[in-house]
Parts: C-alpha cells; structure tokens; sequence
C-alpha cells in the first residue's frame, strides 16, 4: 500500500487506462498471481483516492481507445478493453459501496448528480436557460460513456438520481437533461415525473425554456438548441396526448404535467402578442421561437399522426379562447382592425402552421364546437377566419355552410348567440375581399333579401332579425347601417312598418354619427368601408357611374330619376354641383355633355345652374388660352412605393413551388396597399370606350402600370420554369384580388386598350403574352365582377373594343394577342382533352383566331396536314417562347386535330354572318392584304369554309339563296352601325 503510495506520488499521476495498458503481459501459469497484484493495485488507488467522483471523471472512453490502439489492432479489442473498463469501474464503485454500507446503484447516482453539478459549476452560477460551452459539451459527451457503463453494470439508479437532483436543489440546466436523454440515460419524461411537486416542475421547464428562448438571437448553435426544443416538445406531445391504456395512474400525472407545459407556454406566446392593431413598436422576440413546436415536418416519424392532430387541434381551440375579455359590442367595434394583413404576424404564423395538418372541414368543425361550448376570445377568432379565408382555398364554401348552419339555429332556438356568431363571421370574412369571400352586401342580400329567407318564416322569426338589427344599432359602424337601408330584409307588405321602425333608427344614428343619409351616393359600394377616408367624394363617383350606364343604354339612369324626386337634398346639393363641374368642353360632344343635355331637357337642371355652368366653361377656356390650367397634384409616394415593394415580392412565390402556400397571405398584402393608393369606387370594373392618356389620372396611370408591369413578369418568370397547368393558383388570385377595387381594375383595363390600340407596335411578345395571360383569366374570375347597374354583358363588349381592328391599326396584333390566349388556355386548362370544360377562353377568342389565321397565314388554309399530337407543355412552351417565330408556332397550334375538334363545338364556331361583319369592317387602311390577296383569300374562305358547310356548322349548305339573304343582312346591319 505504501509502495503504492509512493510510487503514485513521486511520479506524474496518469489516468487508470494508462496504467493498465503498460502492465506487462503474464505467462497463463502467473494468472492467479496477476489478479491477486491486479485487486491489491486497485485497492491502493481506491484508498488514495477516496473522492469517487473524482474517480469517475478521470476515468474517460476517449483515452482508453487511444492507448488500446498501439496494442490491438482489430476493433473487437477496444470494444473489449472498454467493456474491462466498465467492469472495473463497476467492480470498484461496488467496493466502495461495501464499505460505505451502500448500495452501488445509490452511490453511482449521487456520484453522477456530483459529477455532472461540477461540469456545469460556471454555468450553474449564471442565469436560467444557459447554455453549455463547447468544452463542457465534450466533457459531459466523456463522461455521459462512463454513467452508461455503469447503466449496464446495474450500478446506477435513475429514481434516486433524479430524487437527489430535486432534494439537493441542483440546478438542472435543459441542455443537460438533452443530453441525458439521447444518451438514453434519463429521458425529460422521468425527471419531470420525478419531481413531487407538478406545479415546480412545471414553473421549472417554463421558466427554463422560455429563458433559452432568450438566448437564442446571439447564440451560435441555433441549429443545436431548435433540436433540443423540437426533441422536447415531441417528447411532451407524445405524453401529453397518448391514448396508451398502461400504467393508467403513471401516465395520468405524467400526461398532466406535459399538458400543463404545453399550456403555460401557448398562454405565455399568446400574452406576449399586442393586441393593438398594426402596432409598429412591436417586433418579434424570444417568443416568436416557440413556433418551432408547430412545425409539422419536425415531428415527421416520432409523433404519431392522431396524436399530433390532436395537439395541433387542443392548440386551436386554446387559441380561441384564451382570455376571453372582449364584449360581443367591442368585437363589432373593433373587428375592421383584425383582418389578415392588420393581425400580428405571429398569431398569422400560428394560424398557417396549425392548418398545415388540419383540413379545412376539421377546422370549421373546430371553430364551430368552440362558439357552441365555450366563451371565445373574438379578436383569435376573427384572426382565425381571415386566415382561414385567405390561406384555404375551399374555405369560402365551408364558411358559408357554417354560416347557414349558425343561421339555421338561430331562428330555430331564437338564440341571439347563434346570430351574433353569424354575422361576425360573415362581415369578418367580407373584410378580405372578393378573392376571398363575397361582400358583406351581397352576403345580406342573399341572406334576407329573399321571400325564402329565415326571417319570413313566421312573426316571431321576422321580430327576432329586426330587434336583433335594432340592438346592433349603437356600435354599428356607417357602412354596415347604410347596407341595411339601402337593402333591407324582405319583409310581406303587412310587417312592412316593423321594418320602417327600424330604418328610421339607422337613420337616426347615421344622423348623430354626423352622416347624413343625404350623402349616399346613388352607387356607393357598401362593403369597403367608411367613406370618410374616401378622397374622391362619392357624388364624383355617382357622376362616373351615371355617364357610364348612359353611355351604355342612351338613356338617363333611373336612379338618377330616381334621385332626382325621392332625394331631391342629394340631387340638388351634391349630385348636379358634381355633374356642372366647369372644364374645357371638347369640340366634339362626349357622353358628358349628352347626360347633360338629356336632364336639361328632362327639366332636372335649373335654368340659372345651366347658364352658370356654360358660363364657367367659357371661363376656364380663357384660362387654359392664358396658360393658367391647374397643375396636376403630386401623387402620394409613399403608399405607391409600398405597393411597388409588395408586387416585386411577389415574383419568388411564383417561381418557388415551395411557396406556393404563402401566394394567397401575399394577395392578402398586396390587396391592403392597394387599398391605400387608391380608394374604393363604385365605377363599373370593365370600360366600354376607348379612352386616351389624358383621360386617366397621372395616379391611376401609375398604379395600372405597376400592376400591369407585375403582373407580366410574374408570367414570363413562372413560365420559364413551370408550364401554365403547374404554375399554381396564383394568376387567378391576382385577378380575383383586383375584382375588388374597381377603380384600379378599371385603370387596368384602360391601360390595356391605351396599349393594345394606341401603342401595339410597341409592344413586345412579352408583353403581349403578359396581357393575353391576364384576359384568359379575367374571362375565368368574371363572376367577380358581378356588382349592382352593371350590365352582365359588359365583359364581352370588352372583349369586342380590345379585338376590334378600327382600335388596334395592326391586324398582326389582334392574331398574336389571339394566339397567345388560346395557347395559354389550352395549355392552362384541359382545353384539348375529350370531354374537358369549354368554359376557359372567351368564344370571340376562338372565332377571331379562326378568322385572321388563315387570312395571314397562308399555310393555315392547306387543308389534311394535321401534326402528330404535342405533349401539351412542350407545345405551351412553343408557343410562349417561341424560337422560330410566332406564326410558326400558331401554325403548329392551328394543326393539333384536337384544337380543330374544339373550333367545331358550337360555342366556338365562326358563323358566316360575322364573318363578313368582320371581313367589311376591315377597311383597306387596316388591311395587311392587297387587293389580289384579299380577293384569293374571300374566294378560299367562301368555298371552303362557308357556302359548302352546313348551316348547323355556321354555313350555308350550298344554298346561295341562303348565302345572299345573309349576305344581305349582315350589310345592312354594317351600315347601321356605321
């Protein structure tokens, strides 16, 4: 023992596996003599080393291989002399458990709780939710090879190691209980189990975690600590959710603590988000880290999918009812601020990575049993339906069987709850916009416009909606109360003073909200908001409207008539100030004036408002001779700039399959700037006329190129990486997005014309593709433009002025825009597939295509070269991006047999009639032809095409009698219009 002593101290202390590797090695016949030496050696280091867990420290893995290596060669002999090592190790734990009286497992689990305290000594002295330095990582990973040697040697015990953790006070920092975890040692289900008390463990994991949130921003192994979270958390949601019937009275504490984590730290990232809308002082912090729990591909094979649905919809239903402080009157207050784009980003984040694992029917269902069970926040539950409305695309459908359903109840129970529900939902749903759901007026209208409707059912049903109505009255905001005026339920005649009892207290808080029921104007869109942030006053955009309908009809509109008796204060005070605005009348009369003339005639104008208003033209004539005209107002930089940004953000959602989900959030933004740039109107969407430049204003002209310009690039940018059937909903999004501001699609569809027939030799295929992209899917999304006075028929007149060749000087023109729709259709939609839907194109697409390419092409008339059938994105991209030459591709389009069998469906043939329509309204300045070519080209068409063919095919079944009566005809007709 003293030799042992002195020979341990007079040289350098060396680590036992060093030791043991330079003992020599004995003859098989000394063995018995070895071992006795072997114990006596370690009973002599155990006596000098009385400190076990210094023992343990220096024994490490890491060294034994390294010496094991200069005497073994095969790996079999290091497993070996590691597992001699663990035995050792075991042999003397049990020695000194013999003399301390103890049991080895005891003693190996208080030594281990020691050992891993020093390790963490300096971090252990600092704040909560520290975080190991890289050299106490290896360390610990050293010693954490030696704790599992003792696991199998039966000399450790997990309960009283995590008994004297809790008993001692260690501190437990989370990247330990990490570590221990995937060393398979101790997992966070056993120490959180451990613990006695739940509610400490509980305070303990929370404050702990919440803590390393804190520290993430400046850490530099990110990466490290969002494993930890995610192996956590999966490892709470496993237990918090698990509907395994073992061990009933052990999984129920254990399920419980989880539960109790999972929820203190949603309420905690709930609290942490403002409440006030748009709240620019707030920027995310450690709390946007805990969205990592919800990401669904983290889980990927460890979590089973029930299991994490049911987390995902605790979650939800958690959400919504979280501090549930907001009255039913703040929330109709209040609700105009909680759209998609004004939410917290956080709580948005949230919403998108719950739905990612839920259905659209789950959640609705969701929804739907919390609002029956329990008392909601309705700020989330609001944030919930935007998003829902913008991030699902069958959203729409769902949302309103939901709100038939609530309906439906309602007037069944006469519950007030079942129809406050409703129409929170309903108005919070029309906040996002027609690409989302319909407008909060046609929603009413729909509603309880009809004879059908909940309310005429009975009495009782009828007095239930309108004191319901009544109720709403004080926290109603002007919009909502001018839609219930102006569109009242449907009532039978004999409750008709019911219903007038009610209009005239809207009226009267319209009135004490200072709006006169005067100032509505005569097509005002209801859905959009107040219009005190209007900049245009609205008797302007009546005016708009009225020439327009006239323009239309020739006739004054009978709203303005209308007006003109039952609202005589609007007529006189706003509508004709309006009307007799002073300019610069124009040479020839414009439908202005004509409207003018017509009421002045109608005695709707007073004489001596006439003569001042002749008299103010002529003064602003002088004024314009002497270069006084007013300067055009400075636009508003930054709302347009802003708008700019969230267009050219766009572009990486379109050509990123991967982000595909993120378009409809996107539109969402887009929609919210454009809204600041230009308000809402109520002019009709679609122009009928040709205007010039001067016409549009220098802000509307700015924001239709912006749009316009955004709009093309995304099309070249996602069809040079995607064909059109795999680039996504997003073409049709944008347009459905700008069915709901007016005004800016009407500036849109105006620049289309001042581009297609004032500058079509300018533009380039490009362009012309960008803008025959942009009218397919108009065509697609025109039940979005349906609104009140607006013809059903106007986007076909569209169609008409933007193909018709007095418009566009160049032929060429028409033929490229016309191919490139048609190709993009048929590539888009399954145009060319038996049996598919004809409804993706305009017709009049179809019959001027077949009209004008075999006029400019000669090798479209060649009868029998039908091509083998193309695969349909290489013959889009052919089309597209053309390398040949765009007649070369219409060509090859022209010869697919499948799109000669879709030019014989009926909707799509070329009559005889429009064909002379079409070839006389062709004058010889337009025409391309030559007379001699013009002449080979009618004689090709009229035998070909026309006088053979049978009259169901549009012909004339070789019947000239036929042919000259509708020859006869269609000149007369021609001459009328001309």
């Amino acid at each position: 023992m003293s030799a042992v002593s002195s020979y341990t101290s007079g040289r350098s202390r060396r680590s036992l596996a060093e030791l043991l590797a330079n003992r020599p090695k004995n003859s098989g016949r000394k063995a018995e003599s070895s071992n006795k030496s072997l114990q006596e050696a370690a009973l002599c280091l155990l006596s000098c080393r009385q400190d076990l867990s210094q023992f343990l420290l220096e024994v490490e893995a890491p060294p034994c291989k390294k010496v094991c290596s200069h005497d073994c060669s095969a790996s079999g002999h290091v497993q070996k002399s590691t597992t001699f090592t663990d035995t050792f190790i075991a042999s003397a734990l049990r020695d000194q458990a013999l003399h301390l009286n103890v049991a080895p497992n005891i003693l190996g689990a208080k030594a281990a709780a020691l050992n891993i305290q020093k390790i963490c000594d300096n971090v252990i002295d600092g704040e909560k939710g520290a975080v190991l330095s890289q050299e106490q990582r290896d360390r610990l990973t050293a010693f954490l090879q030696t704790l599992k040697g003792l696991v199998a040697e039966n000399c450790f015990s997990c309960s009283v190691f995590l008994q004297h953790i809790w008993e001692e006070e260690i501190p437990h920092i989370l990247e330990v209980v990490w570590h221990l975890q995937n060393a398979d040692i101790v997992g966070l289900e056993d120490v959180l189990e451990s613990c006695k008390d739940p509610d400490s463990a509980v305070d303990w994991f929370c404050t702990e975690l919440q803590s390393l949130f804190l520290r993430m921003e400046a850490s530099p192994d990110v990466e490290i600590l969002e494993q930890m979270i995610s192996s956590f958390v999966t490892v709470l949601v496993g237990k918090a959710f698990c509907k395994s019937s073992g061990k009933k009275a052990e999984r129920s504490q254990l399920s419980k603590i989880s539960l109790l984590i999972l929820d203190e730290m949603h309420s905690w990232f709930l609290d942490v988000i403002p409440e006030a809308p748009n709240d620019e002082s707030y920027k995310p912090g450690e709390e946007q880290y805990w969205l990592i729990a919800y990401n669904a591909s983290r889980y990927r094979a460890r979590v089973i999918p029930e299991v994490l649905e049911d987390f995902f919809t605790h979650t939800l239903s958690q959400t919504l009812i979280f501090k549930p402080k907001l009255k039913v009157s703040d929330a109709i207050r209040l609700q105009g601020s909680w759209s998609f784009v004004k939410t917290c980003p956080l709580l948005t984040d949230l919403y998108r990575k719950l739905f990612v694992l839920l259905s659209a029917e789950k959640l609705i269902s969701r929804i739907q049993r919390v609002l029956d069970t329990q008392e909601v926040n309705w700020r989330h539950v609001l944030a919930c339906v935007s998003c829902l409305v913008i991030c699902q695309p069958d959203a729409q459908q769902l949302v309103t069987g939901l709100l038939g359903r609530l309906l439906a109840q309602a007037f069944e129970t006469y519950e007030l709850e079942y129809l406050i529900t409703a129409f929170l939902i309903a108005r919070q749903a029309a906040l996002e916009g027609p690409a989302a759901f319909m407008s909060y007026t046609e929603w009413f209208k729909c509603t309880f416009g009809t004879a059908s409707s909940y309310q005429n059912a009975t009495k009782k049903s009828l007095l239930f909606l309108l004191k319901f109505l009544s109720d709403l009255v004080p926290y109603e905001t002007p919009q909502y109360l001018k839609v219930h005026i102006l569109h009242p339920p449907f009532v039978a005649a004999k409750f008709r003073q019911l219903l007038m009892e009610y209009i005239s207290l809207a009226k009267t808080q319209l009135s004490d909200m200072k709006v006169s029921i005067e100032d509505m104007g005569l097509y005002e869109n209801l859905s959009v908001g107040s219009g005190k942030d209007q900049k245009q006053p609205q008797a302007q955009q009546d005016v708009e409207k009225a020439v327009q309908i006239f323009e239309n009809t020739g006739k004054i509109p009978s709203s303005v008539m209308e007006a003109s008796i039952f609202r005589r204060p609007y007529f006189t005070s706003r509508f004709l100030p309006a009307l007799l605005t002073p300019r610069l009348l124009p040479d020839v009369p414009d439908s202005l004036m004509f409207l003018i003339e017509a009421l002045r005639r109608a005695d709707k104008i007073p004489p001596a408002m006439m003569t001042s208003y002749l008299d103010a033209c002529q003064l602003e004539k002088h004024r314009r001779l002497e270069g006084n005209g007013k300067m055009d107002v400075s636009l508003n930089e930054e709302p347009v700039a802003r708008l700019q940004a969230a267009l050219w953000q766009l572009r990486p959602f379109v050509t990123d399959p991967m982000r595909s989900d993120e378009i409809s959030s996107h539109m969402a933004v887009i929609s919210d700037r454009l809204a600041s740039v230009m308000e809402s109107s109520s002019m009709d969407a679609v122009p009928t006329v040709s205007p010039s430049v001067e016409e549009l204003e220098p802000q509307e002209l700015t924001v239709a190129d912006l749009l316009l310009t955004s709009f093309c690039q995304c099309v070249m940018a996602a069809s040079s990486t995607n064909p059109p059937d795999r680039q996504g909903p997003w073409p049709s999004l944008y347009v459905k997005m700008l069915c709901g501001h007016p005004r800016a699609l009407h500036a849109m569809l105006s620049r289309t014309l001042q581009l297609l027939c004032q500058q079509a030799g300018l533009l380039k295929d490009p362009h012309v593709v960008g803008l025959a992209v942009f009218s397919v899917h108009l065509h697609e999304c025109r039940a979005s433009l349906t609104a009140p006075n607006v013809e059903v028929n106007a986007l076909e007149k569209f169609w008409e002025l933007v193909l018709d060749p007095r418009c566009l000087n160049s032929v060429s023109v028409i033929l490229r825009f016309c191919t490139a729709a048609v190709s993009y259709a048929c590539c888009r939609f399954p145009l060319l597939s038996p049996g598919a839907s004809l409804d993706g194109i305009p017709p009049l697409f179809m019959r001027k295509l077949q009209h004008l390419l075999p006029r400019l092409v000669l090798e479209a008339r060649e009868e029998g070269l039908m091509e083998e059938e193309k695969d349909t994105p290489a013959l889009c991209r052919s089309l597209l991006f053309p390398s040949s030459g765009w007649k070369e591709a219409a060509v090859a389009l022209w010869r697919q047999s499948h799109l000669q069998r879709l030019l014989a469906e009926d909707t799509f043939q070329l009559s005889f009639r429009d064909w002379l329509l079409w070839e006389m309204s062709l004058g010889l300045d337009n025409d391309p032809l030559c007379d001699t070519e013009r002449q080979e080209f009618q004689r090709w068409a009229l035998n070909s095409c026309f006088i053979s063919e049978s009259s169901v095919k549009g012909g004339c079944g070789n019947d000239l009698e036929i042919a000259c009566s509708i020859v006869v005809d269609a000149v007369l007709e021609f001459c009328c219009r001309n």
